[in-house]
């Protein structure tokens, strides 16, 4: 490499605007969060700030951010307006955990649980005031994060090293799973006691099994000002087995001058085995140790529902919340005593409670502190579609000699096999007879009692009695969640049937009688205690014709938000379906709100459109094509700087993975909003915009809604998908699809040829909800009618690219009447299907095959700024770069008759090895056309400079001279610093994009190169604009890039980079970008096999 290098004064720096990804269709990982700063407002839960959800999508956390009208009345409960808010995901938490089967590469995320917090009891802060002091080594939430693999981390939401009001700082604690250690070799998480035996492992549990469920708890201890020691619980259900990691860490406070940082000073992990039963669920209440008023004061309750083929059971177990971190000695991680006795520091088992024919899919508890004396319920789903509440009220007059009195009532063993213990080999070979009887047992008769011993020694007794059969639903259960803030129980149910459902409870009667002596009247209720569902929303049916991208197979998880105004529903494909209450609480009505969208399997190439970038196109191995844009929403609303992109349409809807994508329509040569799609077929097929689409885009960015232009006016209105058909057709009236409220989508205002909206009306989230699309449209209302067919390979399409928007008349194109080419490349073993087609779409004609280049599958196109040269290379590790002759020079220069003076494309140059692996991308540099860019899976990325020269002077001869110099080879900055490993790792190159703009400095000006690696990861590199080869001297002794930035791991992606895209920029802005004193600005797109598909805005920074 040279050692030249090329000034830069300025450095850029990324922010994360979108991160667009389905969530795992796993039911458990779906979680709202609410702020402290909501928790201390009034302790009423209104305030608004810091709350988000998260989501799982493959490996990566999503934050859901809300985005709410500056005038939104977000404080009054009853008011008779709906909640206006959308979801904005622009901030991602990326797991340090690597697999850990190397056999296995594929995992994701399969449950997720927000911790529940204990309140300290030896602490001196006041209780009101211990969440606001927010001392060192407090965290504002902890998540627990469970994994396919087995692999168990903890998120912890830290304040005081973002500091300021900032909630985004997040921190990830290894339980269980494998790193990439500094020397570039895996390594084990921390070291684990094993409880149950007298060895210590170095992972401390060796099982690889997919997690089904999380749940834990935490608190603090010795609070001070120099110190916090963090206690928690984490409990983890999985076809193995409940597995218990006790975690203490003590975090002792740094100061450095002015600022003051946490470091964890010590850590100690436990693992110890509760059982060994197939499990599906768990849940635990702190309510006896959060609250004095709880049924089971000092107690900390788990409820586990089995998985067993038949006759399943939900054991209960209790731990002391005083002892909850003692050993079996009695010691936390100082070693001092935490006043636990070898009674009080272990899982005793209750019994079980009978009833569910199928898996216990879903636990969640209650604490109702009513006049008559408080209690607790359980609510359990099941895959037998029943849902079952349970009733733990307190008896009274405890025998304290009956604390033992029979075996299913005392503390379980390790193993968790002790007969009537509800072990594996009872609820495998138990009685069923027993069970089938268990419905017959009177109404309000104990079904089993909860029996242990308070700090005080005094006797305590609870007994279990079922308290109601909710019967709705036909399909499996999936989730069920008791309503927060709400003065009565209210429980909201999610299953597969495609619905959700509120159920409260309802008396059969209620009377008065009245006393004429005391002049008092006396209710007489019925015999109460019937649930019955008062609200349903979701849908009725699914869409016959579609694929899983256009239709809803039902919802595998659902909750509220933090007051109880607004449904959160996760659908099996993956999007987040949101409900918003109007009305009061008296009379209650739900408005379905847009959701939040995204590929449900790996995308495989995203595309802009040409002419100024209003949109951005991605299709997926889920075969679907997604349109996403940004929203003019106000910069006054509460969000960051960043703008708000959502998916407004899906175009294609196919029967087979989408591979590759191009937009064609440039509004210039053709038509504006077409596109090319490839996929595992042998045909590409191009789609043009319906009226639906094209007033709405026009809507959305101040354009108006009414159509001018004659030729836009021609498009069809709408397509639909046949029955069995593999791609859209032109709608039929019949075949139109109505939306909930049984209008067609043209009813919303945007068709309305009346007259237009102005785009100041639309920067409000208010108005963002009346005119985005919901899930339903998306996947029906919202496709593009195809317009033709590419024949011509003999194999599945790889690769296409196009010369639109691309050629400049003043870097020698022809600009306007310049034709549009597609390139197109497919799967090939050999040189005959290794071949490249040219098309003209508007003729849907192929032009040109370009032959005898590839002896193998063609991975990487790209058409130069100028339109003179079309690179391609691939598995064979070629470079080829093919020279364009148009008109009368076609025949001369191929030896053969002119195609209707049309374009022929010649090989002009060819390496033989231009790398040492596959080359997986390239791309040619828009501000100097010479220069090209190729990446590759040997870690290296070259830059090449083309120079072309003619003999004779002006081509009359017909004999092409073509030079490449190779100007630069380098490997990126993430192989460099693991370049010290034993293993010698590299970082295969993916991906490699030039920004439309250069980024001028004093002396010179640089092209900007985004390089993507398997890794994930994306880094942005400055490359010099050099001029010609011979007026420059340096390119004689060869130059150097320098790299500028490095995007935040937390904000890149978990999965190979598929493809990186930079956003077109108009004329104007181009021309207004070579001042000095303009800062340098763009946005860059990428796609990954992790589902996502993530938006930045990269910026000039001042330093």
């Amino acid at each position: 490499m040279s050692s030249f290098q090329v000034e830069v004064p300025s450095k850029l720096k990324s922010n994360l605007e979108l991160h667009g990804a389905a969530a795992t269709s796993s039911p458990h990982s779906l979680v709202y969060l609410p702020s402290i700063k909501n928790k201390n407002k009034n302790n009423d839960g209104n305030g608004d700030d810091g709350e988000c959800i998260l989501y799982a999508s493959n490996c990566i956390i999503n934050v859901a951010k809300p985005i709410r009208d500056g005038d939104d009345d977000t404080k009054n409960v009853d008011v008779d307006e709906i909640t206006n808010v959308l979801y904005n995901v622009n901030t991602t938490l990326r797991t340090s955990t690597l697999p850990r089967d190397k056999d296995c590469m594929m995992r994701s995320i399969t449950t997720m649980k927000l911790l529940t917090r204990i309140p300290s009891t030896n602490t001196t802060t006041p209780e009101g005031e211990e969440d606001q002091q927010q001392g060192v080594g407090r965290y504002l939430n902890i998540i627990a994060c469970a994994y396919s693999d087995g692999t168990l981390t903890l998120w912890k939401q830290n304040k005081n090293t973002c500091g300021g009001d900032s909630d985004d700082c997040w921190e990830e604690e290894i339980i269980v799973g494998t790193t990439l250690g500094d020397d570039g070799e895996t390594k084990q998480g921390p070291r684990v006691t094993t409880t149950n035996t007298t060895s210590t492992t170095t992972n401390g549990d060796e099982c690889f099994d997919s997690i089904t469920d999380v749940d834990g708890v935490y608190k603090y201890k010795n609070d001070n000002r120099n110190g916090n020691q963090i206690q928690a619980i984490i409990i983890t259900s999985s076809s193995m087995g409940v597995k218990c990691y006790k975690c203490s860490s003590y975090h002792e406070n740094k100061t450095t001058g002015t600022s003051t940082s946490t470091e964890c000073q010590k850590r100690q992990i436990t693992y110890t085995k509760i059982a060994n039963y197939p499990t599906a669920s768990i849940k635990i209440t702190a309510g006896g140790a959060s609250t004095s008023t709880s049924c089971m004061k000092d107690q900390i309750i788990l409820a586990v529902g089995t998985a067993m083929p038949r006759h399943n059971r939900i054991h209960l177990y209790s731990l002391s919340s005083v002892n909850m971190m003692g050993d079996n000695n009695g010691n936390g991680i100082d070693g001092d005593n935490d006043n636990g006795d070898e009674e009080g520091a272990s899982w005793k088992h209750q019994g079980s409670l009978l009833g569910h024919l199928g898996w216990v899919s879903c636990l969640d508890w209650l604490d109702v502190d009513a006049d008559a004396g408080s209690y607790m319920l359980l609510a359990s789903g099941s895959h037998d579609a029943r849902i079952r509440l349970w009733k733990f009220h307190p008896l009274v007059g405890c025998d304290e000699n009956a604390f033992a009195t029979t075996e299913e009532q005392q503390a379980i063993g390790v193993d968790g096999d002790r007969e009537g213990a509800g072990g594996l080999e009872e609820g495998q070979g138990g009685d069923d007879e027993s069970d089938e009887g268990d419905d017959l047992v009177e109404e309000g008769e104990a079904r089993m009692f909860i029996r242990y011993k308070k700090i005080d020694g005094t006797m305590v007794e609870s007994a279990v009695t079922l308290e109601a059969l909710l019967i709705g639903h036909e399909e499996n259960v999936t989730a069920v969640s008791w309503r927060p803030m709400s003065p009565n129980p209210c429980l909201i149910s999610s299953s597969m049937d495609r619905s959700i459902l509120i159920w409260m409870e309802e008396n059969d009667y209620t009377t008065s009688t009245a006393d004429t002596a005391t002049g008092t009247a006396t209710i007489i209720e019925g015999v109460g205690n019937v649930w019955a569902p008062v609200t349903r929303v979701g849908t009725a049916g699914g869409i016959l014709g579609g694929s899983v991208g256009s239709s809803l197979l039902g919802f595998v998880n659902v909750v509220w938000d933090g007051r109880g105004r607004q449904i959160i529903g996760h659908g099996y494909g993956g999007a987040l379906y949101f409900w918003s209450r109007r009305g009061n609480s008296e009379m209650e009505r739900w408005r379905a709100n847009p959701c939040i969208t995204g590929h449900f399997r790996g995308c495989s190439d995203i595309s802009w459109e040409v002419s100024e970038g209003l949109y951005l196109l991605s299709a997926g191995l889920d075969q679907t094509c997604r349109l996403w844009t940004h929203l003019p929403l106000s910069s006054s609303l509460p969000t960051t700087e960043s703008r708000i992109w959502r998916e407004v349409g899906r175009p294609q809807v196919h029967g087979y993975d989408l591979n590759t994508v191009a937009c064609i329509g440039d509004g210039k040569n053709e038509m504006k909003h077409r596109f090319v799609s490839g996929a595992d077929e042998k045909e590409a097929r191009s789609f043009d915009a319906p009226i639906s689409t094209v007033k709405l885009l026009n809507f959305l960015h101040g354009h108006g809604s009414i159509i001018q232009d004659e030729e836009e006016k021609n498009r069809i209105e709408r397509a639909f998908i046949p029955s069995l058909g593999l791609s859209n057709r032109a709608t039929a009236d019949d075949a139109m699809e109505e939306d909930s409220y049984g209008n067609t989508v043209q009813d919303h205002g945007i068709t309305n040829g009346s007259g237009d909206q102005s785009a100041a009306s639309l920067n409000s989230v208010k108005t963002m909800l009346e005119y985005l699309p919901h899930e339903r449209d998306l996947g029906v209302t919202s496709l593009w009618p195809e317009i033709r067919k590419l024949y011509g390979h003999q194999t599945e399409l790889v690769c296409l690219a196009t010369n639109a928007g691309r050629s400049d008349s003043s870097k020698g194109g022809s600009g306007k009447g310049d034709k549009v080419f597609l390139a197109s490349s497919c799967k090939a073993r050999d040189a005959e299907n290794a071949s490249i087609r040219i098309w003209d779409v508007e003729r849907n004609m192929c032009v040109d095959i370009l032959k005898d280049g590839h002896k193998s599958t063609v991975t990487a196109l790209s058409f130069s700024s100028d339109g003179r040269f079309l690179a391609s290379s691939g598995k064979d590790r070629r470079l080829c770069l093919w020279k364009r002759c148009d008109g009368a020079s076609t025949a001369t220069a191929t030896g053969g008759e002119d195609n209707d003076g049309g374009t022929k494309f010649v090989l002009a140059l060819l390496v033989e090895s231009a790398h040492k692996r596959i080359v997986w991308s390239l791309d040619f540099c828009p501000s100097d056309p010479t220069l090209l860019c190729t990446g590759s899976r040997d870690g290296y990325l070259k830059l090449w400079r083309v120079q072309d020269e003619d003999v004779g002077g002006d081509g009359s001869n017909g004999q092409l001279q073509l030079a490449i110099q190779e100007l630069h080879r380098w490997q990126p900055q993430t192989s460099n610093q693991t370049s010290t490993s034993k293993s010698k790792r590299v970082e295969p190159i993916t991906a490699v994009a030039f920004a439309p703009l250069p980024l001028q400095s004093k002396s010179k000006s640089s092209s900007i190169l985004a390089l993507g690696l398997e890794s994930g990861l994306v880094e942005i590199w400055a490359v010099p604009l050099l001029g010609t080869a011979k007026d420059d001297e340096t390119t004689t002794t060869g130059i150097s890039c320098r790299l500028i930035h490095l995007v935040p791991t937390t904000d890149c992606h978990i999965g190979p980079v598929k493809k990186l895209a930079w956003k077109p920029v108009k004329k104007s802005i181009s021309n207004a970008s070579t001042a000095t004193t303009t800062k340098w600005s763009c946005t860059l797109a990428s796609c990954s096999t992790d589902c996502g598909v993530r938006i930045y805005r990269i910026n000039e920074d001042n330093l």
